[in-house]
């Protein structure tokens, strides 16, 4: 090979493994989110648990420090009584939507999984639940929002 033909391999060969080097680093970080998401699905599921059954003061302990900051427990208590009384008991859930997040309206840059549930309740049939959670700082994921439409 004359010098220029091993100059010009070297250097597609350096591109090849850049363009590889980047695939990895994504494909490790989907892998990162979707084990993320499988934590935070059976942390929602376990925290919705508690809501269906109302425990609200639990729900309350086992939220994210930011939430707990924003409201008192009993003031959670108040308003998730008055939520979940007004719609009365779960009949079906089921999650349709997982997507995880470095930043989100109205909250700092962070870790965040959004989850949207399909819900039947029997005074509202075809619901949707939101939750969010947050990463913490001790590498737990706990519940920042829940709201219902």
């Amino acid at each position: 090979m004359h010098q220029s033909s091993v100059s010009r391999f070297l250097k597609i060969l350096l591109v090849i493994v850049a363009i590889l080097a980047a695939s990895n680093r994504y494909a490790a970080g989907s892998d990162n989110h979707d084990a993320s998401i499988q934590v935070a699905t059976q942390v929602s599921a376990d925290w919705l648990s508690l809501i269906d059954d109302e425990k609200y003061h639990e729900s309350w302990e086992e939220a994210s420090e930011s939430l707990q900051k924003q409201v008192s427990k009993d003031r959670w208590r108040q308003v998730m009584r008055t939520v979940r009384d007004s719609l009365g008991e779960m009949q079906n859930r089921k999650l349709v939507r997982a997507k995880f997040h470095e930043k989100l309206p109205g909250h700092p840059a962070g870790e965040y999984i959004l989850m949207h549930y399909a819900t039947s309740f029997e005074s509202k049939p075809n619901a949707v639940e939101t939750i969010t959670l947050t990463k913490e700082s001790d590498g737990s994921w706990r519940v920042c929002g829940y709201y219902v439409k």
